[in-house]
């Protein structure tokens, strides 16, 4: 259904005459496909359409500021309060004194952003620019003024459907080198053809970038952790904050609610339900999620020993009194996992979840942990961690995280790869594993399909007649009813 849709929307982006409706497009196309796997990671006819429309606009010649090589400009969509790729900036230049970090935000609109971020990039020399919401010309060139002015390497965060700096950079100046921090891994992704080289923090990634997005320059980079090491007199005034007893297990699960949604396989809520139920010493706290954005779900699964703490700007409290650090299913949070196994607590990852998220293969795990293929062995694994009988202890899980995403050690790889030292070239690259699967990701189809229907209800007026007939064609064909089909239509005729 998605990958149909994909589709059919690429198509009529080749078709349509109003660059406005073009512009629409392509945004719902990197909206659907960053949530839903379409079968591609990348659209070559949509960044066709970017170049076109940048050649169009009246630009700003593109001219480097007379500054220093060591200026880095960071572009991010959105920077959130939590989040493990606003905190990968933030540790970055936390550990990095060799270059000046800028950033510029394409579109905080009305999210809190994260201060402790601003803050640190301002007290060490660099500059912060959000853009305004102005026309989408205005915008480019504001964004390219920044840019031009303080880069002289660019590093990209943006969200998957982020298209601006894909119209931005089509003639940057070729001395200005662009890398695309591949956060999100798994999916589609807008930048990598405006990219000189992909960023990546695990290695299926680095395969899926090489084979699947045509990276021809593509690294690994682990996540880097920074966390304030711990004090027992801290662990007993935290334990007694929380109401935790001595005996008591505690388990720490860190996402936001995107990530716990159920699907036929994973249903997290009623898993860690049956868990707490066969262990009577175990406590779950989940920070970013409430109640709330799980009602229908949680009407049968209250527990007492199941605690929503909402968001947290700052949840190291309780990841050093954790003693288990369960990931979010079916979606994982790498950078929490990682920053609660800083202190030693016990990684219990989604069970039979695809390659790219099989977090044991982390290096700081040593290969001493196998992924559960059950939810059946995933309830004994958690178990045997309630009773301490596991083969790897928190001493050697915290010496793990420290060595592999910490120190000086992560800033040398850091610098190898801003200096064009350390590339992975496809010849020696291994091809992902079980592309197919990502399909298990998608949203559930009722929910595409009125994704679509709402799109094209807020949009039609940019359509000319032709162009909406294929659309009333298409809605028909995939069954959607005629009263669907037909209110898009009456929706037309008003708007004109």
């Amino acid at each position: 259904m998605t990958a149909k849709l994909f589709t059919f929307l690429v198509s009529l982006i080749q078709q349509v005459k109003s660059t406005k409706a073009k512009i629409a497009l392509a945004n719902y196309c990197g909206m659907l496909a960053s949530k839903n796997y379409c079968g591609t990671f990348r659209e070559k006819k949509i960044e066709g359409f970017f170049k076109s429309y940048s050649n169009s606009l009246k630009l700003d010649e593109p001219k480097l500021g007379a500054i220093q090589t060591n200026n880095i400009v960071h572009i991010f969509t959105t920077t959130y309060i939590t989040g493990g790729h606003t905190r990968f900036l933030e540790n970055l230049v936390k550990l990095d004194d060799n270059y000046i970090h800028h950033l510029i935000v394409t579109d905080q609109g009305d999210v809190e952003p994260r201060q402790s971020l601003l803050d640190l990039i301002q007290s060490k020399g660099g500059h912060i620019h959000f853009l305004e919401r102005t026309s989408l010309e205005e915008q480019i060139n504001s964004f390219r003024c920044f840019v031009f002015e303080n880069a002289a390497k660019v590093m990209m965060h943006i969200h998957p459907h982020d298209f601006l700096p894909s119209i931005a950079f089509q003639d940057k100046p070729k001395e200005l080198e662009v890398f695309f921090f591949n956060h999100a891994d798994h999916l589609f992704s807008y930048g990598c053809d405006v990219s000189d080289t992909i960023i990546n923090i695990r290695e299926e990634a680095n395969r899926i970038s090489v084979h699947e997005r045509f990276m021809k320059r593509s690294s690994i980079l682990p996540l880097p952790i920074i966390k304030n090491d711990n004090q027992p007199s801290d662990l007993i005034s935290i334990r007694e904050k929380y109401g935790v007893k001595e005996n008591d297990i505690i388990g720490l699960a860190i996402g936001n609610p995107e990530k716990f949604y159920k699907n036929k396989k994973h249903h997290f809520f009623r898993t860690i339900s049956k868990a707490l139920a066969q262990n009577p010493n175990l406590i779950v706290f989940i920070v970013g999620v409430s109640k709330m954005d799980f009602c229908p779900e949680l009407d049968a699964i209250e527990h007492d020993r199941l605690h929503f703490m909402g968001i947290q700007k700052d949840p190291s409290d309780l990841q050093r009194i954790a003693d288990i650090a369960i990931d979010p299913m079916p979606i994982g949070s790498y950078t929490a996992l990682l920053e609660t196994c800083y202190y030693g607590a016990y990684p219990l990852v989604c069970y039979d979840t695809i390659f790219l998220f099989d977090l044991y293969t982390d290096a700081s795990f040593g290969g001493k942990i196998n992924l559960d293929l059950t939810e059946e062995s995933y309830l004994e694994h958690l178990h045997s961690i309630c009773v301490g009988n596991v083969n790897i202890k928190k001493t050697e899980v915290s010496k793990g995280v420290k060595e592999t995403h910490t120190g000086s050690s992560w800033v040398k790889r850091f610098y190898q790869i801003i200096e064009g030292e350390a590339i992975n070239l496809k010849e020696t690259t291994p091809l992902p594993k079980d592309l197919h699967r990502f399909y298990e990701l998608n949203q559930p189809e009722t929910k595409v399909r009125y994704s679509a229907l709402a799109f094209f209800y807020a949009n039609i007026h940019l359509f000319k007649k032709r162009e909406v007939f294929k659309i009333i064609l298409h809605l028909i064909v995939n069954r959607y009813s005629l009263r669907e089909s037909f209110g898009i239509l009456k929706k037309s005729i008003q708007g004109k």
